[in-house]
């Protein structure tokens, strides 16, 4: 495996890559997590002749420290697709998280290359600035209610961590996350963590790929999925697990579609 900092326009992104014939390009959501460890239990399962590319976003995970006050989603979009043309990546799919299903939407439509997504309960317009937004799903105020009882949201995702990963496997991933998190608590008053997402973004999707969509949700969000942006003739939803963290629960699933994303149907340029 190597591990290198790429400096993109967005700022310096650290990435793990494992070369092989085919290549699995993780990107986790929002949030503090280092990727490759976010991703491991998918990792570890990957048929033979597949690789990796693990990215950190800015200020998540080893990438250093950069204010995304004056980015955009494009600026990010371009900045991974910076990293896909440094490893000359060619052949791959990719496997991304809640918001950054739509960064791998617009990766796959800026580049003919990619032979597949599988997208882990992506985010919607509706649940950002939608319907959904206003009048959140019961299932999710329940939740938000249980996570209150827990004692807050990183003791429900240490919950739930703990139940699919290892004990040496977790211990590494949480401590490379809290490490990240606490650095910004010393940033100026002003840093943005993330770049601006605009309803635009969400508008005029083009997702008709000649490869599969996989969209991983849990059970109640099925119809969200199928009215969605994400929604095609290509796409399939794959209901399982209960709760957010579905690359956690599922892997094996995941790993499994991966083989599915043979390249054999994929427009040729």
């Amino acid at each position: 495996m190597k591990e290198k900092i790429i400096k993109t326009k967005v700022g310096q992104l650290f990435v793990s890559y494992q070369p092989a014939e085919k290549i699995a390009v993780f990107l986790s959501g929002a949030g503090s997590l280092p990727t490759y460890e976010n991703f491991l239990p998918v990792i570890r399962k990957l048929p033979k002749n597949w690789g990796y590319l693990t990215i950190d976003y800015p200020n998540a995970g080893q990438s250093p420290l950069e204010n995304q006050e004056n980015f955009v989603l494009g600026d990010l979009v371009q900045s991974i697709i910076e990293v896909l043309s440094h490893f000359k990546v060619i052949q791959y799919a990719i496997c991304a998280h809640s918001i950054s299903g739509l960064v791998a939407v617009k990766i796959a439509e800026s580049e003919p290359f990619c032979q597949g997504l599988i997208l882990i309960e992506p985010t919607t317009y509706s649940v950002l600035y939608g319907e959904l937004a206003q009048n959140p799903y019961p299932e999710f105020l329940s939740l938000q209610e249980k996570v209150q009882t827990l004692g807050g949201g990183y003791v429900y995702l240490k919950k739930i961590g703990q139940e699919s990963f290892s004990v040496a496997d977790f211990k590494i991933l949480w401590a490379k996350a809290e490490k990240s998190s606490d650095r910004l608590k010393f940033v100026q008053e002003g840093f943005q963590h993330y770049c601006s997402i605009a309803k635009s973004d969400f508008q005029n999707l083009d997702i008709s790929f000649q490869f599969p969509i996989f969209i991983l949700s849990q059970a109640y969000r099925e119809q969200e999925y199928k009215d969605s942006e994400f929604a095609s003739q290509n796409t399939q939803i794959i209901l399982g697990g209960n709760h957010h963290y579905l690359h956690w629960s599922q892997s094996e699933k995941i790993a499994e579609l991966l083989l599915k994303c043979d390249g054999q149907d994929v427009y040729k340029l």
